[in-house]
């Protein structure tokens, strides 16, 4: 778990601080350093063009990080949004949201974005919006169900009495005891963010060079894989550490013990 949060601090670190001081180093072009093999002077090799692949890994955090971060916003906010809409609401309301949803998941999601990003562009905001549009399901489904859970508590009853309106009863009680889930949620869908921008990226119509991310150095690393193994060895291995360590972290904190107590009352 330590080393989990360590990592994905490391990463946040990383993707604020790197395009400051390593920018103009990850753009450097160097025919004469082309395919160097990791060694003193690049830690990690060059690309194809001599660039320090260390450098434009740190510094395509920035786009890889920002695309995740975003699109798990969005899928948040949304999914909240329906999710308590359609627990509060009930009848047509909730019948007509719950059929959204299953629509929604009728598509294989990562088949929908690219449909949806091959007709619209590519570009770091648009791509983070489509993922999120797509992603907001399940936050949704979860947060309806915690509301459900939720209304039928005593304290939700007292506070009816009391003249407390469904707005105020959401506001005050019912998000604050259904945080849980969401903030699970959204670490999971961090995670699958960054699988789905390094896949749109490698095939091309994700964040477009020259800006680097981990998905378009997995692209660069194709073309020179049987004689520049690091070139996709490394961008690799940054997906796969930072996935995996939001999956841990996703895992600690949905466990009861881990998970804070009921909110105001």
């Amino acid at each position: 778990m330590r080393g989990a949060v360590a990592w994905l601090i490391g990463v946040v670190l990383a993707a604020i601080v790197a395009p400051l001081g390593l920018g103009e180093v990850a753009q450097r072009i160097d025919l004469q350093a082309a395919l160097l093999p990791p060694g003193p002077g690049h830690w990690l090799g060059t690309d194809g063009l001599g660039r320090d692949l260390l450098a434009r890994l740190l510094v395509g955090t920035t786009a890889s990080l920002g695309v995740a971060v975003l699109s798990t916003a969005v899928a948040t906010i949304v999914g909240v949004l329906i999710g308590a809409t359609a627990g509060l609401a009930g009848g047509r309301v909730e019948r007509a949201l719950l059929g959204l949803i299953d629509l929604t998941l009728c598509f294989p999601a990562f088949f929908l974005i690219l449909a949806v990003v091959a007709m619209l562009g590519p570009g770091l905001t648009q791509i983070a919006v489509i993922i999120g549009l797509v992603g907001w399901t399940q936050t949704a489904r979860l947060v309806r169900a915690e509301i459900l859970s939720l209304k039928e508590r005593d304290f939700v009853a007292a506070a009816r009495v009391l003249g407390a309106g469904w707005w105020r009863i959401c506001r005050v009680h019912l998000l604050p005891n259904a945080s849980g889930p969401v903030i699970v949620s959204a670490v999971l869908g961090l995670s699958s963010a960054l699988l789905v921008e390094g896949g749109l990226s490698f095939l091309g119509i994700g964040v477009q060079p020259p800006v680097p991310s981990w998905g378009n150095l997995l692209m660069d690393g194709r073309s020179c894989l049987g004689v520049a193994w690091w070139m996709t060895l490394f961008p690799g291995l940054m997906i796969f550490l930072t996935v995996l360590s939001a999956n841990v972290v996703a895992e600690r904190i949905s466990e009861p013990s881990s998970i804070a107590p009921e909110g105001r009352r």
